[in-house]
């Protein structure tokens, strides 16, 4: 499905998310709990600003060690 940017959404969503993972603190990315709900923020913003819909959104973080 393409938006408003006439590309498609999966490839929004992984532009965003993905300057978001570069740009968080380390601090953010060791708390799963702000990570969440950061991640929820900006896939439920990008989706609303491109096709007009919230999403529901699940998150899952599954951290190697």
């Amino acid at each position: 499905e393409t938006g408003a940017s006439q590309a498609a959404l999966v490839d929004v969503l992984e532009e965003d998310l993905g300057q978001f993972l570069m740009r968080a603190a380390n601090k953010t990315l060791r708390d799963d709990e702000k990570l969440e709900e950061e991640l929820r923020r900006i896939a439920r913003k990008t989706t609303q600003d491109e096709i007009g819909k919230k999403a529901e959104c699940t998150v899952v973080i599954s951290r190697l060690e």
